[in-house]
């Protein structure tokens, strides 16, 4: 079932104060916002056409939308936004959204594809979110080389995420990134040095932020901005079972994560098969870190 949108006639409904059920979790609040992560991160950009006139729109926000499970899928491996083609006429021409509800889908190599047309039952649209993270991660492994991987280096000098720790104990305070501010490295790829009385510890690391914004944000999700395996190097972690600590200059983002790399070798193998150092979750502790200076 879906909606034609109307063309001649302008129509007017009024919605109660509550909100429609699932409206806003999992969905980037703009356009703009999403097309910039998407583009950011290198995952599918999903828009989902929709508007407050459209019935079958109303029973998806019930019925599809209102899943935690869906929420979570939403924001795994892809970044969504829903798009009411009455405030955004401009893209329902673009990309020819006419009837309603519609998912559309731009992957990271620019390629569009309608995804589905009309009301969708919730396990066939988690499918759908699935498939569609799935196949933009195999889209960008196969672009992704040294000018695309998004590797995050500091120009001027090597900066490491912790200082090298020998022999570490539970009493040694690590700093995570070397002070710099986790949220504004991971969601707008700047080096910002966090300031000394905004902090936040995290696994036994010690975060510092730029703002009381960004301290916010990562708390409310630290898994989001810290660096995976508290900044060891994956490919030695699943080969060696060694937590050896990584560098900032061999960093790369995959699936919106970042990892840190010992060696720029270990970093290539990394890029070569990435599902292979991250599938496995590693519980370990700051006093397992172990690394060398590198000047």
């Amino acid at each position: 079932m879906m909606c034609i949108s109307p063309s001649a006639v302008t129509l007017t409904f009024m919605v109660s104060g509550m909100a429609l059920a699932g409206n806003g979790f999992g969905w980037q609040l703009s356009f703009e916002d999403a097309e910039r992560q998407a583009t950011q991160q290198h995952v599918p950009l999903l828009m989902h056409f929709h508007s407050s006139w459209c019935g079958p729109c109303r029973q998806m926000d019930q019925q599809v939308f209102s899943s935690p499970v869906v929420q979570r899928a939403l924001q795994e491996g892809l970044t969504a936004v829903k798009v009411d083609i009455t405030e955004r006429p401009d893209l329902k021409d673009r990309f020819g959204a006419d009837s309603i509800p519609r998912d559309i889908v731009v992957y990271p190599d620019g390629t569009v594809e309608t995804l589905n047309i009309g009301m969708v039952p919730m396990r066939s649209y988690l499918s759908l979110l699935r498939n569609t993270a799935a196949r933009g991660r195999s889209i960008a492994m196969t672009r992704m080389d040294a000018s695309e991987a998004e590797v995050i280096e500091n120009r001027n000098r090597t900066v490491e995420l912790v200082p090298a720790v020998q022999d570490a104990t539970e009493d040694t305070e690590i700093v995570g990134l070397s002070g710099y501010c986790p949220v504004m490295l991971s969601g707008r790829k700047k080096w910002i040095r966090g300031q000394a009385n905004l902090t936040e510890r995290y696994r036994g690391v010690l975060y510092h932020f730029s703002g009381e914004k960004q301290r916010d944000l990562f708390q409310q999700n630290p898994d989001r901005y810290a660096p995976r395996n508290l900044g060891c190097d994956p490919v030695i972690l699943f080969k060696e079972q060694r937590a050896v600590t990584g560098r900032i200059r061999y960093g790369a983002f995959f699936d919106g994560k970042l990892y840190l790399f010992h060696t720029a070798q270990s970093r290539t193998e990394f890029k070569r098969k990435p599902l292979r150092y991250t599938r496995i979750q590693h519980a370990i502790k700051p006093a397992e870190l172990t690394g060398q200076t590198f000047r």
